[in-house]
């Protein structure tokens, strides 16, 4: 368990803060002989999270060369990010110009499929009237085989 000031110790916050969020229900805390609050570790990390005071520790330990080296490092991380953005935009329009052949190489193929697939109406045509034969024509047939008249 810890006190008021380890609690806040441990967070890097005030002691006000810390009681505050207490009475405020937001953190559960008891009281201990004395009065003074008991806070449970892992209560105190779930509303707040511990204090990086380790990291700020070391940072302030590092020697110039350090320094500098830990900046260039960051600089090329920074360099290598900005080409995976540009890879990626590039793969993004790659994808969206495919996506866009392929619709239209379905439209083209939906309008092949209707060209080959479409039967017209055929058109009902009239048979072609027919004359009657007159009595007088059956001679004709006659006429035209042998060049003259059956009736002679």
């Amino acid at each position: 368990m810890l006190t008021l000031g380890q609690a806040a110790k441990e967070t890097g916050l005030s002691k006000p803060t810390i009681s505050a969020a207490i009475k405020k229900g937001r953190l559960s805390a008891s009281r201990g002989e004395g009065g003074q609050y008991q806070i449970d570790p892992a209560e105190l990390f779930r509303v707040y999270p511990p204090s990086s005071n380790e990291n700020v520790m070391a940072l302030q330990s590092l020697t110039p060369q350090e320094t500098g080296t830990l900046h260039r490092e960051i600089e090329l991380l920074r360099e290598q990010l900005e080409r995976e953005r540009e890879f990626n935009a590039e793969l993004s329009r790659r994808l969206d110009e495919e996506a866009q052949e392929r619709r239209k190489s379905a439209e083209e193929i939906r309008r092949l499929t209707l060209l080959l697939t479409h039967k017209p109406e055929r058109e009902t045509t009239q048979p072609e009237p027919t004359t009657p034969k007159v009595e007088g024509e059956k001679g004709r047939f006659w006429e035209k085989l042998f060049g003259r008249s059956q009736i002679d």
